[in-house]
């Protein structure tokens, strides 16, 4: 079977032991959305990750100093 590309590649590439749902419904997810949406929708997901792990920073350093 070739790889895929576009959404369906990067779904697919789920680590099923880390994130069994998101891994599940990769073939969903591919079908429904194009690959724009795709990235759109992951760029927001990181930059929730990356904004909590800074605001979690700020605190760890005010109870810090």
């Amino acid at each position: 079977m070739p790889p895929q590309t576009g959404a369906a590649g990067r779904c697919r590439q789920t680590n099923p032991r880390i994130h069994p749902l998101s891994a599940a419904a990769a073939g969903t997810l591919a079908g429904c959305i194009s690959t724009e949406q795709y990235m759109w929708g992951l760029r927001k997901v990181l930059d929730g990750i990356i904004a909590g792990l800074s605001s979690e920073e700020n605190t760890l350093t005010a109870f810090a100093g």
